[in-house]
């Protein structure tokens, strides 16, 4: 298990809980916020591990984005690279109402009211369980591929030993 997903599994899932029992919503929002670039970076990832087993056999090269550039880069930026990999424009819209809300925790906390900001933070935690669950789903789908088209090689292989 690597850093992050242990991060994940001993700090971060069992923090979010805690915070959200005692209604310190605001706080679980910057963890929020984390899980949900955390996912992206895979997302990413994954997509791209595809575009290049996809093209393999063309004359078409894709390079994939490192993951040290992926963990650099802001929510915002996340959100323009996986739009370009991602049709379901539900997800795409919730990612950048997501974001705006992270704009406004991050960039403009001291300007609004924290009780507000707390209640707020409260409705977006459906927008946050959502995009988790369809990030995820979306992770499984390409890792299916890949998985499918690993599968394909090593029968492929295999027949070519017999």
């Amino acid at each position: 298990m690597n850093d992050r997903n242990k991060n994940w599994d001993e700090y971060i899932d069992p923090r979010i809980d805690e915070l959200t029992n005692n209604n310190f919503f605001l706080e679980a929002s910057y963890l929020y916020l984390a899980v949900i670039e955390h996912i992206l970076q895979n997302a990413i990832g994954y997509q791209e591990e595809w575009f290049v087993r996809l093209l393999k056999k063309s004359k078409l090269r894709f390079v994939k984005t490192k993951p040290k550039e992926l963990r650099e880069k802001t929510l915002g930026q996340l959100i323009g690279i996986f739009s370009r990999y991602c049709d379901d424009k539900e997800i795409i819209s919730q990612l950048n109402e997501f974001n705006s809300f992270r704009i406004q925790l991050v960039h403009r906390l001291l300007d609004h009211s924290i009780e507000d900001l707390n209640k707020e933070a409260q409705k977006k935690q459906r927008t946050y369980n959502q995009l988790v669950a369809k990030l995820s789903n979306y992770n499984v789908m390409i890792l299916k591929k890949i998985i499918r088209n690993n599968n394909r090689l090593i029968n492929k292989k295999e027949s070519t030993q017999k």
